[in-house]
């Protein structure tokens, strides 16, 4: 897992209450839904300091999806 990977897992650990969660693991299928999907959109803004809308957390279900969206909001960034 990369470090944004591992990031997103622990979020949806946290807010899921699990364990394990692995970057293939499609989200809304281990038990997210919209209210855990505007929690998480809170959390990346906190986290990364980007603006996520919530259709991109349905949009990139899996881990691994809503990590390259959100490295690819991080290098949009400027410095």
């Amino acid at each position: 897992m990369t470090d944004t990977e591992r990031k997103i897992a622990e979020i949806w650990e946290h807010e899921l209450r699990i364990t394990g969660i692995s970057r293939e693991d499609d989200i809304f299928s281990i038990g997210a839904d919209s209210l855990g999907a505007i929690s998480f959109v809170s959390d990346a803004a906190e986290e990364w300091g980007i603006t996520l809308r919530v259709s991109d957390v349905f949009a990139h279900p899996q881990i691994k999806e809503l990590a390259a969206l959100i490295d690819k909001h991080i290098g949009q960034r400027p410095d």
